[in-house]
């Protein structure tokens, strides 16, 4: 049977036509963003994470102009530019680093076919977070995540060795995690027996009359030109950054402040802020990193506000998730601290 010409051309534009009535869908060509062959050394694989494992994804938006930002601070930085000493606002970073309303409304699309919703969590918008279970992580980026054992601790991490988003997203979304990013593995260190000897100071410190007890906050004054008198701009800050269990006692500083700082009052002391539910609990027992940032920071900086930003472990794994949360809370301040110590 011979068909007319015109029935197969009604025909093959009918079916264009619904064809292009369908609505778009993200999902349906799905290509890698990431992926690992290998895992990290002092990582094993443990099996399938459950199902109902609760995953607090981020999502990092592409910025329109990354450069920009690289530029300005060069440039603020360089004596010889005609910007330097000129700081930006934080309304004019915040300005550099957005995402564009493309890739806000595409990601967002995104999500809502898949029934999710991401609230932002930068003050520039450019990073996204949801909470989603590992099955719905899993089919929103064919992932696999799994559950991993890291050597040394009992600490276990949740992750994938590839995602995938939507081909038509590429260019919006940098990277998603926790994803294909591990927690650093402890390492185990071998000791050996060393020979016990007096300690030897650094050239500068022995011509330096204030080092012969040790590396007290009159020595570094003198090696580093620190000021011992107060300081008089009411607008400085400092802050230092607090892991848990990390925690700095307010006792302890006061007996560091009237041992080797007597000029200053011992009553000084710092502020606390908590990040992911971080608590500098003043009853735990702690001889940790954070006393001796904390003794060195107020006793070096007379007079200068200090506060603590104790990061906890609320919906973190790794060091990545707490570090980031602690730069969002710092970058939504309108007058953040001049000088962040993290050791």
């Amino acid at each position: 049977m011979v068909v007319p010409t015109s029935l197969l051309a009604l025909s093959f534009f009918s079916s264009f036509a619904v064809a292009t009535s369908l609505p778009f869908k993200y999902s349906r060509n799905l290509l890698v963003h990431e992926s690992r062959d290998f895992l990290p050394t002092g990582v094993s694989f443990i099996g399938p994470a459950a199902s109902h494992t609760p995953l607090k994804l981020r999502i990092a938006l592409s910025q329109t102009n990354p450069d920009a930002i690289v530029t300005a601070l060069l440039n603020v930085s360089d004596p010889a530019s005609a910007d330097y000493g000129n700081h930006l606002s934080k309304s004019e970073v915040e300005a550099l680093v957005a995402p564009s309303s493309a890739s806000v409304s595409a990601v967002n699309a995104w999500l809502q076919e898949h029934d999710l919703s991401a609230t932002a969590i930068s003050p520039a918008g450019d990073w996204l977070q949801l909470e989603v279970n590992v099955s719905k992580a899993n089919s929103l980026l064919a992932a696999d995540f799994s559950t991993f054992s890291l050597s040394g601790s009992d600490a276990k991490a949740v992750r994938t060795l590839s995602y995938s988003i939507p081909a038509a997203l590429k260019g919006h979304i940098d990277l998603i995690h926790p994803t294909t990013a591990f927690p650093e593995a402890i390492q185990t260190i071998e000791l050996s027996k060393r020979n016990i000897h007096e300690p030897v100071l650094p050239r500068a410190a022995a011509a330096s009359s204030k080092c012969g007890s040790g590396t007290t906050p009159a020595c570094v004054q003198s090696l580093y030109n620190i000021p011992t008198t107060p300081a008089t701009n009411s607008s400085n800050k400092l802050a230092v950054t607090g892991r848990f269990g990390n925690n700095a006692h307010y006792n302890w500083l006061q007996t560091f402040l009237k041992k080797y700082r007597p000029d200053m009052k011992s009553t000084t002391n710092f502020t606390v802020v908590g990040v992911d539910d971080g608590n500098n609990d003043q009853d735990a027992p702690s001889v940790s990193e954070g006393e001796l940032d904390i003794q060195y920071t107020v006793g070096l900086a007379t007079n200068v506000p200090v506060q603590y930003v104790m990061v906890g472990v609320n919906w973190t794994d790794d060091g990545l998730n707490g570090y980031l949360d602690e730069i969002n809370y710092l970058l939504s301040l309108e007058h953040p601290p001049q000088v962040l110590s993290t050791s």
